[in-house]
C-alpha cells in the first residue's frame, strides 16, 4: 500500500500529517484548495482484518462494545423510569 501522507487522495484532498491512531486505524489531517479557499478535513483510514486472528479479534471488540451500549441504554432507561414515576407522584 502507498504511504497516505504522501498521496492525494479522492477529489484533490492531501494528507498533512497523522492525527491519531486507534484500535480501528489512524486519522489524518487532510486538506484541499478550491478557488483560493483551503479546506481542512479528518480522513480516518481504517483497515480491514488480514486474518482469522484478527477477524476473531475484531469480533470480539465488537461484542464487548455492545455489551457496553447496552449496558448503559438499560442502565439509562432505569433512571428515567424512577424519575418518571417521582415526577408523576
Amino acid at each position: 500500500m502507498e504511504n497516505l501522507l504522501t498521496s492525494t487522495i479522492f477529489d484533490g484532498w492531501k494528507i498533512e500529517s497523522v492525527l491519531g491512531s486507534g484500535a480501528y486505524g489512524k486519522v489524518y489531517k487532510a486538506s484541499r484548495e478550491e478557488f483560493g479557499v483551503v479546506y481542512h478535513a479528518a480522513i480516518k483510514h481504517v483497515g480491514y482484518p488480514q486474518n482469522d486472528a484478527d477477524l476473531a479479534e475484531l469480533i470480539m471488540n465488537f461484542n464487548m462494545a455492545m455489551n457496553v451500549y447496552n449496558a448503559a441504554l438499560s442502565s439509562g432507561a432505569m433512571v428515567i423510569q424512577k424519575s418518571l414515576v417521582d415526577f408523576i407522584r
